[in-house]
């Protein structure tokens, strides 16, 4: 740590003891800001085609309360609804699994749910990552010295990326970070991994859902195009 005239080592362990909780790291892994997991995390989907549409993506540890209050599609919302489980324990994990398989028919149109390997080695990163956030915002003797404010900003920076680099992908499943989960849906159960895979397989559902062509984006830019040729083309009217 550097040599600063406010102690780090002290206002980090300050930090910690005012962020400390009771409760599951699983828990509070849900309502860290940083974790991105309590709200939808991607607003456009590029499905096939070439066509966009809109995933509510959530994260959560209540697999009962979910099946009890399935979301459902409304026209005026999301396009698909995609929800991950995750679980404080192997033997949770499992028996996630276990009554998603025996109650997966029952799932609603366009609700699509996987189980997470449980978050071992992001929680300990997570607490480090709001222990220096809390440094940051409750130290107000960083405003007298430059450096050490500096150096707070540079650990909290850090602890932001091994907490997402612990992650393994899961803030982001449009790219292929995560390991493959498997997705249960009243349509039967797949084995996929984040990024192109998964995003194919929501856009052949999204096919399958709405049962109607999705409109091309490359045809849109191809019909754009033609119609301001044709109007560079047409006569100068004002010029009659």
């Amino acid at each position: 740590m550097a040599h600063t005239s406010v102690n780090l080592d002290e206002a980090f362990e300050r930090g910690v003891a005012a962020t400390r909780t009771e409760r599951e790291s699983v828990e509070l892994l849900l309502q860290a800001d940083a974790a991105r997991t309590d709200c939808s995390s991607w607003s456009l989907l590029p499905f096939r085609n070439f066509a966009l549409r809109r995933g509510s993506v959530r994260c959560g540890s209540a697999l009962t309360q979910l099946l009890a209050k399935q979301p459902e599609l409304t026209g005026k919302g999301p396009d698909l609804n995609l929800r991950v489980i995750i679980p404080a324990s192997l033997l949770q994990a499992r028996d996630a699994e276990r009554d998603l398989k025996e109650q997966r028919e029952g799932l609603k149109e366009g609700l699509f749910i996987a189980v997470a390997p449980p978050p071992t080695t992001s929680g300990p990163a997570l607490t480090d990552l709001l222990a220096w956030k809390w440094v940051l915002a409750n130290t107000p003797e960083l405003a007298n010295d430059r450096y050490a404010r500096e150096e707070v900003i540079r650990q909290a920076m850090r602890a932001e990326r091994t907490f997402r680099d612990r992650l393994a992908g899961l803030d982001n499943l449009e790219l292929p970070i995560a390991a493959p989960m498997t997705w249960f849906s009243a349509a039967g159960e797949h084995l996929l991994k984040p990024g192109r895979t998964l995003l194919a397989f929501l856009g052949e559902q999204c096919d399958r859902i709405y049962n109607r062509p999705l409109e091309s984006l490359t045809n849109l830019l191809i019909e754009g195009l033609r119609a301001v040729r044709q109007w560079q083309r047409a006569p100068n009217l004002q010029k009659r």
